[in-house]
């Protein structure tokens, strides 16, 4: 593994490592949900039961009641959970009881891979496996990705947008057991690796990797959650465009193979997902509220989604500091002005055109959903898409070519500016749970020192800064002698795409 690449998968394990100790089990959002489900397929329920809870949401699946004991707490201290979320609905024997999980009908794949890891463990210790193997699944698209932009960015502005993807609200997702983040991490891949497929001078040779790069990224975009699919054809239309017709044509003739192997594999994930979505019919609204001014409720909703993407953890009601959204937001904001400001015009308009579909596809579903369930939408659930804008603006900016490398005292800067956001949000985190959770009276969570984890979260934020080129890749090092050019690349050059 590449240095840089090692770099950045320590700072990314550091940073979920710091989450992983500041929230205790069963405290993400609907965490016991998915933890329900988790260890239901790891034992072979792979199908909903069909039996709806009495007494509580979803419907009943068969688990370990040391889960559902350490659960309790928890569960309880939320205010839209029912008796037979928290507390066994019925004894199915051999240490197994029955509760209910509104995850009961989401596609199963995920949630063999995490239950599995803790299916030989019990209780919170159950919890902690499964939600280290869910943050190594999530860093490993992390490090895909990273990968795919090495082998096409000419500058280090597309690493610099891979990095500010990885903001608080992702990385603290990433610790919890739900595919939220799988879903968004693998979208990123997604983007990164398609995107490269735009860039200049990239060799044929490079385009082949990047196509088969994408399709682990668009399985399972297209099979952890019901807009994956509609998210996945979104990103493959957006790079479509910005190829153009003789672009696509030309990536067509060099790589006939590659494509309709890449795409038969990716059909096969979406005909699969599809059937799915179809077949368990997973987004059943379970609530009619009646709610009257939904065009008022959905739009008041906008700046909140926005800072949601942000930061929002535990719940999508619990803002991060407002430090937070001054440090890394600003920084975010200022990476996309400068794009904007730099890019050809294709390409601003796919940013702009990317920024807007993420803002209208929370709308749109808000506003034929509000009536029934009010806003159950949140920040988070549009980062597939929200975060091609910051993925485009670094394409973009590496596509400019008149940008000079910001320079090793300039990105220290930066870094050291999204550290200590990311620090800051953290610690609220840790402060709120110990001031709040019922697990510590439990004995189920002890609060770390607020010392290792603030140590934890800076210093895998300054591994993942140092994981950034010092200098741009393609400008060489003055007095250095460069290397003859391997034959293979030279030939691979000679059907460079044209841009």
């Amino acid at each position: 593994m590449r240095p840089r690449l090692l770099l950045l998968l320590t700072g990314v394990l550091l940073a979920q490592g710091a989450w992983l100790l500041s929230v205790p089990a069963f405290r993400g959002l609907d965490e016991f949900d998915h933890v329900y489900r988790a260890a239901s397929v790891a034992r072979g329920e792979w199908l909903p039961s069909g039996e709806p809870a009495a007494h509580g949401r979803g419907e009943l699946i068969t688990v370990p009641r040391d889960l559902v004991d350490a659960a309790g707490p928890e569960c309880r201290a939320l205010p839209y959970t029912g008796h037979d979320n928290c507390v066994p609905a019925a004894d199915a024997g051999h240490g197994e009881v029955r509760v209910a999980s509104a995850a009961a009908r989401y596609q199963p794949v995920y949630y063999w891979l995490v239950g599995t890891a803790g299916r030989a463990l019990h209780g919170t210790a159950a919890v902690d496996a499964m939600r280290a193997a869910s943050a190594l699944l999530c860093a490993a698209f992390v490090l895909l990705a990273g990968w795919s932009l090495s082998r096409w960015a000419r500058t280090v502005w597309p690493s610099v947008a891979l990095v500010g993807c990885l903001t608080p609200v992702l990385v603290y997702s990433s610790v919890v057991v739900a595919p939220n983040a799988l879903e968004i991490v693998a979208a990123v891949s997604v983007w990164a690796t398609l995107g490269g497929l735009c860039a200049r001078g990239v060799t044929a040779r490079a385009e082949r990797t990047l196509l088969w790069a994408a399709v682990p990224g668009a399985v399972v975009l297209a099979n952890v959650r019901s807009l994956g699919i509609p998210f996945l054809g979104v990103i493959v239309l957006t790079v479509l465009l910005l190829l153009g017709r003789a672009g696509v044509a030309g990536l067509l003739r060099r790589h006939a193979r590659t494509v309709a192997a890449c795409s038969t594999l990716v059909g096969a994930a979406v005909a699969a997902g599809a059937w799915w979505l179809v077949n368990a019919a997973p987004n059943g609204l379970e609530q009619h509220l009646g709610n009257r001014g939904a065009v008022a409720g959905t739009l008041v909703q906008l700046p909140v989604w926005v800072l949601q993407t942000v930061g929002a953890a535990p719940g999508r009601r619990d803002p991060a500091p407002g430090l937070t959204y001054l440090l890394c937001g600003g920084l975010l904001a200022g990476l996309v002005v400068l794009a904007l400001r730099r890019a050809e015009p294709r390409l601003r308009l796919a940013v702009e055109g990317v920024a807007v579909l993420s803002l209208a596809v929370p709308v749109v579903l808000t506003l034929r959903t509000y009536r029934d369930v009010g806003v159950i939408w949140q920040g988070r659930y549009g980062m597939p898409l929200s975060l091609g804008v910051l993925l485009l603006a670094g394409l973009a900016l590496d596509r400019a070519g008149t940008l000079r490398h910001p320079g090793r005292r300039v990105l220290a800067a930066a870094g050291a500016l999204f550290a200590a956001g990311q620090a800051a949000a953290v610690l609220h985190v840790l402060r709120l749970e110990a001031r709040t959770s019922p697990s510590p009276a439990a004995g189920l969570w002890h609060p770390p020192s607020e010392l290792v984890v603030v140590a934890l979260t800076v210093l895998g934020w300054l591994l993942v800064a140092a994981s950034l080129p010092a200098r741009d890749p393609t400008v060489p090092v003055a007095g250095r002698r460069h290397e003859p050019e391997p034959a293979a690349s030279r030939s691979g050059a000679q059907e460079r795409l044209v841009t």
